[in-house]
C-alpha cells in the first residue's frame, strides 16, 4: 500500500511514477541521518512489476491499474497473489503530522476505509490455498 501524495519521500509518487527510484525528503534524512546510506528509495510500482510478480508467477504486469476507485488504484498480477494499492487523496488532511503526511497508519486506514490488517485479510481471503504436500 502506497499513497500517491506521500511527502516523506520528498515529493509525491503520483508525479514520479515513471522514475525507477525516488528520493527521500531532506526532513526524513535529517531526522535519522545514520539510517540512510543514500537518499534513494525504490519505486514501489517498479518493484511490483519488475520483481514481485515475475518472481512469484513469471508474469510481467503492465503499469496500468487493474481497477480504479475514487479512493485508490489497484495494480494486480498472478491472479491477485501480487498486488499494489496506490491511495488517492491529499496527504495534508490532518490525519498525520506535518512530517509524516501521507505516510502514517491513520492516513492509510482512513483512505482504505478499514484497518490495515482487515485490508490484508480481505485481500488474502479469495486466494487459492497452496497445494497439500505429497505424502
Amino acid at each position: 500500500v502506497i499513497a500517491f501524495n506521500d511527502t516523506v519521500i520528498g515529493h509525491t509518487p503520483a508525479t514520479h511514477l515513471a522514475n525507477e527510484k525516488w528520493s527521500l525528503a531532506l526532513k526524513t534524512i535529517a531526522l535519522s541521518p545514520y539510517a540512510f546510506v543514500n537518499d534513494a528509495v525504490m519505486n514501489d510500482l517498479d518493484v511490483f512489476s519488475r520483481v514481485r510478480a515475475p518472481l512469484l508467477c513469471g508474469e510481467w504486469p503492465s503499469r496500468s491499474p487493474s481497477a480504479v476507485t475514487d479512493r485508490a488504484q489497484l495494480f494486480s498480477a498472478c491472479g491477485g497473489a501480487a498486488a499494489l494499492t496506490a491511495l488517492i487523496g491529499a496527504s495534508d488532511d490532518g490525519t498525520c503530522s506535518t512530517l509524516a503526511q501521507g505516510h502514517c497508519i491513520e492516513f492509510l486506514q482512513a483512505r482504505l476505509g478499514l484497518g490495515l490488517l482487515d485490508f490484508v485479510l480481505a485481500w488474502l481471503a479469495p486466494l487459492p490455498s497452496p497445494p497439500a504436500p505429497a505424502a
